[in-house]
């Protein structure tokens, strides 16, 4: 096996580049992370019933229910930063999970398209809405909660992905970089975004050795700012953890829940800048508002 070999980090001034669009899959394709919508497990029936009323099919799905249809966009933005010898590609869709394969494909086709090796400078986060496509994952550990693997679904993803993050490249510009802390963003026991999501670890003590105790999260988010030098923002990430759970498995329509909701909002409040959401530690955090049954 060949030894692992650190990179030399090269100083330079960044550029930035931004893209924006939505991924575009058929009505049909299954809707993911609930595992209340895999037949196999028995569910559909009852006064909580998955099942679609209008009993419909879809050759997208395998053991899934199908989607109906969407309510809203499946985000996909691609936010390329550089400093002329190293590269981030820091991609967020709207997506219920992240899987490796999709990483590795990605890298492989915008290295060839470029001519530029991008290994290890890929970064695929998910929003980890609960009501969003599925089937890109091929691990059948996590297939009862995003169906059976469809190479057909993750070939779509990777090329629409493939040719956002190529605009994005093209578009690079000297930038500066800001980034920050925000320490109470959402206070413990404000909770006006998201909340405690389970009390089964409420004895846990957290990384300082300290007692959680009920109602504990992280309250943080944390922002990054690309600005260009003109002074105009060019893009915004925002990082915290939140359960994409608004609308319940029973839903069959594409949304992109509170994740979205939030970075969608940020947008229209700094006049339609790019804002990307980058999923944090969302394990055992709800979304304090839950939305229609």
């Amino acid at each position: 096996a060949v030894p692992y070999q650190p990179i030399e980090l090269v100083a330079g001034a960044p550029k930035g580049g931004v893209a924006e669009g939505f991924l575009k899959l058929p009505a049909g394709t299954p809707l993911g992370a609930y595992t209340g919508r895999d037949t196999n497990l028995g569910v559909g029936f009852g006064p909580n019933a998955t099942r679609p009323k209008d009993g419909r099919n879809s050759p997208w799905v395998h053991k899934f229910f199908p989607s109906a249809g969407q309510g809203t966009g499946v985000e996909l933005d691609v936010l390329w930063l550089t400093n002329g010898d190293r590269h981030m590609v820091l991609i967020s869709t709207g997506l219920g999970a992240a899987f490796d394969g999709l990483v590795h494909e990605i890298e492989m086709k915008l290295s060839r398209a470029l001519g530029i090796d991008l290994k290890g400078q890929v970064i695929f986060s998910a929003t980890h809405s609960h009501s969003a496509p599925a089937g890109q994952i091929n691990s059948m550990h996590l297939a009862p909660g995003f169906d059976r693997f469809d190479p057909r679904i993750a070939k779509r993803i990777v090329s629409q992905v493939t040719e956002v993050a190529l605009e994005a490249h093209a578009v690079l510009e000297p930038v500066a970089l800001g980034v920050g802390v925000i320490h109470d963003f959402d206070p413990i026991g404000v909770d006006d975004f998201f909340a405690d999501r389970r009390s089964a670890n409420d004895t846990l003590h957290n990384h300082r050795g300290e007692a959680t105790g009920p109602g504990y999260k992280d309250p943080r988010a944390h922002v990054l700012k690309v600005t260009k030098l003109t002074g105009d923002i060019l893009a915004v990430g925002i990082h915290m953890g939140i359960h994409g759970s608004i609308f319940p498995a029973n839903n069959h329509w594409t949304h992109w829940d509170a994740p979205g909701a939030i970075a969608h909002g940020l947008s229209a409040a700094l006049d339609g800048t790019p804002v990307l959401f980058l999923q944090g530690a969302t394990g055992d955090t709800d979304p304090v508002n839950i939305g229609p049954d």
